[in-house]
């Protein structure tokens, strides 16, 4: 019974700011729910996520617990936009690795077969070399866009676009 109430407590500290926007689970699954978020929230890993379970397809649950950022009041919701940053290393480097599984690209091949480089001194790099972050590309922090927007903005941001490597593709690794 303790254990019970201090975790009702915990939820009504953590609890979602909004109420569920669909919900078609019982009481019990939704406590499954909140028993992996909540102490999650508390460790101090996040101030917000946005849940949603579907099944066949269609949405049966969706909820936001905290709030956006620390310093606000504002819960996430279907339509938040969350920064996800270097997790899209790990989709990309699988969609590619299942273009090369499906024989549409190679990654022993120049990215550059693919995709016109920024810099011509970045013809011969692979996209092997790419994904294990070797390739000497200048890195161009944090930056949003198409491909030619990002190269832009990396080029006026940095000035090494265009003047070539940070070092010789495959000589050292140096994450970006």
């Amino acid at each position: 019974m303790t254990i019970a109430l201090t975790f009702a407590a915990l939820v009504a500290f953590v609890a979602p700011v909004q109420q569920p926007t669909v919900n078609s689970l019982t009481p019990a699954q939704k406590q499954q729910i909140d028993q992996l978020i909540v102490p999650f929230m508390l460790a101090g890993k996040t101030t917000a996520v946005e849940v949603a379970v579907q099944k066949n397809g269609k949405t049966v649950f969706e909820c936001g617990y905290g709030t956006i950022s620390q310093n606000s009041k504002v819960a996430p919701g279907p339509n938040t936009h969350f920064q996800i940053d270097s997790l899209t290393k790990s989709f990309t480097a699988f969609a590619i690795l299942k273009l090369a599984e499906q024989g549409k690209l190679d990654i022993d091949q120049p990215f550059s077969k693919y995709i016109r480089p920024a810099s011509p001194n970045w013809n011969a790099i692979t996209i092997r070399q790419l994904l294990g972050m070797v390739s000497g590309i200048p890195d161009g922090g944090t930056m949003t866009g198409t491909y030619q927007q990002v190269i832009a903005k990396a080029a006026q941001k940095t000035g090494n676009y265009k003047k070539g490597l940070d070092f010789q593709p495959g000589s050292k690794y140096e994450y970006s």
